[in-house]
């Protein structure tokens, strides 16, 4: 991945929850944020409409990619991590939240439709010379947490086909 460049943006991911006051709130300090730009720089190209077009989406985005970051972490590595294989895979959401050598990290690119769309774009790797992906697009409006957990078993059987009498 290099360097991340959305260190800040997942941090407020991972650590705050945008309520109907502080949308806006955000509504109000990006229109400000904006103004200022342009009072104090003019050579600043944009103005107050372009970033304040992009505010819905940011909220949209960030509430999406919060509830796929707790379905990362509350539904799919607590099991990786059981069966201690965590060194052994990368998983990724979306193309988005990327889970490699026991770290999660946000993207630095994403498009944003599909991350506020119903649907989780799972993919489970197992790094090995004969490694393989499970991958599934799964509707969280339905039961997801049925399909995860079938595609985790499946990722389990077919680790241990690939590594036979190793996982002994």
């Amino acid at each position: 991945m290099g360097i991340q460049n959305t260190k800040s943006f997942q941090e407020f991911i991972e650590s705050q929850e945008i309520s109907a006051d502080k949308e806006k709130d955000i509504e109000q300090m990006i229109g400000a944020f904006s103004e200022y730009l342009v009072a104090v720089n003019p050579e600043y190209a944009y103005n107050k409409t372009y970033l304040s077009a992009y505010v819905k989406d940011f909220i949209q985005c960030q509430k999406a990619l919060k509830l796929k970051y707790q379905i990362l972490l509350d539904k799919i590595l607590v099991k990786i991590f059981a069966a201690g294989i965590e060194q052994e895979c990368i998983i990724s959401i979306d193309d988005v939240w990327k889970f490699e050598k026991g770290k999660v990290n946000l993207s630095n690119t994403f498009n944003p439709y599909i991350v506020k769309g119903y649907k989780l774009q799972l993919e489970l790797e197992f790094i090995h010379e004969n490694g393989f992906v499970i991958a599934e697009e799964i509707n969280i409006e339905d039961n997801y947490e049925k399909i995860i957990d079938e595609c985790i078993a499946t990722f389990f059987e077919r680790r241990k086909e690939v590594l036979g009498d190793e996982t002994e």
